[in-house]
């Protein structure tokens, strides 16, 4: 029993001995240096694209993503000889886009699509 108290007592001043123990810590200094960028960089992420749909016949007009997962408009065209315009704000990685299932590349910011 004297084994085991006198065990037991070592164990817990040791232990407490060593958590009493300070750490050195040592501040983090870590200085910022400015980033350059280029002056033309362009921060924007997203372009507004002009429509033009050229339809003689009326009727719903809905503009896609190419894999159908994002819905950017969907509206009514009168048919005639009116064009129907409308912008949308695209994300700039998106390259190709479809109007009523026709796929329509996004090359420029003004496009013309004829239905």
């Amino acid at each position: 029993m004297k084994k085991i108290l006198f065990t037991s007592i070592t164990l817990i001043l040791l232990f407490a001995a060593s958590s009493c123990r300070k750490d050195k810590i040592e501040p983090f200094e870590r200085g910022f240096t400015e980033e350059q960028y280029a002056d033309e960089f362009d921060w924007n992420t997203s372009v507004v694209v002009s429509l033009e749909i050229i339809s003689t016949s009326g009727g719903f007009v809905q503009v896609r993503s190419s894999d159908h997962s994002v819905t950017y408009h969907k509206g009514m065209h009168p048919g005639g000889s009116d064009a129907y315009g409308i912008q949308i704000s695209l994300p700039k990685t998106v390259k190709e886009i479809k109007v009523n299932d026709a796929m329509v590349s996004v090359t420029t910011e003004n496009l013309v699509v004829h239905l």
